[in-house]
């Protein structure tokens, strides 16, 4: 008899493992629905976003027979891209150039197609600011790094946009993207603990593809049950990427949030996250670091600094008089915060909306802030 606390791993025996085969496939199918992508074992499972930023960034420098490449990253990274960047750039093993980027598509096409002459390697964009939600122009700058260096490998970084934008990686209006990476957890309210990669074309196509491409290599290796020869990873999608036992009550999860996903509250959370903006704007003492929408497409994020108070101190007040939950400091993005002066003043107060937030969570966040900003001395 099995045992039901006992989640099995796909290819390992009975007793099970067929039903977590089943879920990864049905996982990796719902994915592949959400992101109109016609073939679903392009989706590697990672253990989280940052799993597969870390599986995009090394298995491209480790595919690769450049000695310290060029490689591209916007200056509003999350740390996820930035670290190990930065630690591959201290140890020499790449050359590192950070790319201004402010999400107008006209002159982000320029600085990136500048930055790209002379040869590129890999180039990370993230799809929307996790400090100030703006939305940059992905297809537009991967174009524009093609035009100077078609070899050039695009990764994106969907964390922000997967769930809470129309987001394609195949077809028309797609992202443009090489690699893709996202979590669970944030626009689809899935659990923490999960993530995925997506692989495209031109980075790896396995044997019986008509062309063999293997622009990326596995940064971890192990078990794969029955799959691969001897002691060599498998050759197919996505198993070479995947080893160990899978995270199946995750994917169960997230398969479950999938089926309940509702893209249209997402884009009202958008709209409602305007109209924050708006009202704050309209505060003595706020200063708002976050576009309106109508001049730069966001997210549902709104940055903000409110004068004389520092941005832990606001957390505090909000939390414990107004009952308004916010994230304040870098944020884990300290390259944004360089980008907007706010480095050195301890970061941003951000407030964000999401698929249950209501008008009235709106009207009272204006309000608390106000008041907030009113009794500052």
């Amino acid at each position: 008899m099995a045992d039901a606390c006992n989640w099995p791993s796909p290819g390992r025996g009975t007793g099970g493992a067929g039903n977590a085969a089943s879920t990864l496939d049905a996982l990796r199918h719902a994915l592949a629905d959400a992101f109109h992508e016609p073939d679903a074992d392009r989706f590697v499972l990672t253990h989280g976003a940052t799993d597969a930023l870390h599986l995009a960034i090394h298995g491209v420098i480790a595919a690769s027979e450049q000695a310290r490449p060029r490689v591209l990253a916007s200056n509003f990274e999350h740390n996820a891209v930035s670290r190990p960047l930065a630690w591959l750039a201290c140890h020499g093993q790449i050359e590192l150039v950070q790319v201004e980027t402010m999400g107008d598509p006209a002159k982000d096409r320029v600085a990136w197609a500048e930055a790209a002459r002379g040869g590129v390697l890999l180039a990370a964009v993230t799809c929307a600011s996790n400090v100030v939600g703006t939305i940059f122009p992905v297809r537009e700058i991967a174009g524009a790094i093609r035009s100077e260096a078609p070899d050039a490998i695009v990764l994106a970084d969907a964390c922000q946009t997967a769930g809470t934008t129309d987001l394609r990686f195949s077809g028309d209006n797609a992202l443009g993207a090489d690699l893709a990476a996202f979590g669970a957890h944030k626009g689809h309210r899935g659990p923490p603990g999960i993530g995925a990669l997506w692989v495209g074309p031109g980075v790896f196509d396995p044997p019986g593809c008509g062309t063999k491409v293997r622009r990326i290599e596995p940064v971890r290796i192990g078990g794969t049950a029955g799959l691969g020869k001897g002691d060599s990873p498998p050759e197919m999608l996505p198993w070479r990427f995947e080893c160990g036992t899978p995270n199946s009550p995750a994917a169960a999860g997230w398969l479950a949030a999938l089926r309940a996903h509702d893209l249209e509250a997402h884009h009202q959370a958008h709209i409602l996250a305007r109209e924050l903006n708006e009202g704050l704007r309209g505060i003595n003492g706020v200063t708002v670091h976050t576009p309106l929408c109508d001049e730069i497409g966001c997210t549902g994020v709104v940055a903000f600094e409110v004068e004389g108070i520092s941005p832990g101190e606001a957390e505090v007040v909000l939390d414990s008089s107004f009952g308004i939950a916010c994230r304040t400091g870098i944020q884990c993005s300290p390259w944004a915060h360089q980008a907007l002066g706010t480095r050195d003043r301890g970061g941003t107060i951000r407030l964000s909306t999401g698929a249950t937030t209501t008008r009235a969570d709106i009207d009272a966040a204006i309000a608390a802030v106000r008041e907030l900003a009113g009794g500052v001395s």
